[in-house]
């Protein structure tokens, strides 16, 4: 019994650096440009960036400190964004990830607006890393490869002798 969890580590290890390697290529796919739109569009990934009136005017939600606030524009009117938050990131604290509350955010407390955008050239590295990883895996556990119709442990009969089979009684 000992063995086989000493085997089976090694396998627990690879599958948890092939997990990693995916949500680390899933996150790596995007980027935040700035925004073209004159309105950004709901339904759309954005990060806010805030500003020091910002900060202190959604110390009450969120805490001192907020830097940036990343989410799904739910609805926009002529002065503040609905977003469904995702992530925040404080100056003390760094990120802090979010279920998709809403927040009311100020147009005034906003200093850009980010879009989120697919980036090929890291989507292309991405998905070239998992490939890696999953072959890598593969190829070290042998899980490809030609096998043998022998039993382990019977020896092959001579070549040229000719083999009857047995029969039960």
């Amino acid at each position: 019994m000992r063995a086989s969890i000493v085997k089976s580590r090694p396998a627990r290890r690879t599958v948890a650096l092939i997990v990693l390697a995916l949500m680390t290529a899933e996150n790596g796919c995007y980027v935040y440009v700035p925004t073209t739109a004159v309105q950004p569009s709901a339904g759309a990934r954005y990060e806010f960036a805030i500003n020091d009136q910002g900060r202190v005017g959604l110390a009450d939600q969120l805490g001192p400190g907020v830097t940036t606030i990343e989410g799904t524009l739910v609805d926009e009117n002529a002065d503040a964004y609905v977003v469904s938050v995702a992530k925040i990131e404080t100056i003390a604290s760094g990120p802090s990830h979010w279920s998709g509350e809403k927040l009311t955010v100020k147009q005034g407390y906003v200093t850009a607006v980010r879009e989120r955008q697919l980036s090929k050239p890291r989507t292309v590295l991405a998905a070239g890393i998992a490939v890696s990883a999953i072959v890598a895996f593969v190829v070290t556990r042998a899980l490809v490869g030609g096998g043998s119709d022998e039993t382990p442990g019977e020896t092959p009969p001579p070549p040229g002798s000719v083999i009857i089979p047995h029969r039960a009684p």
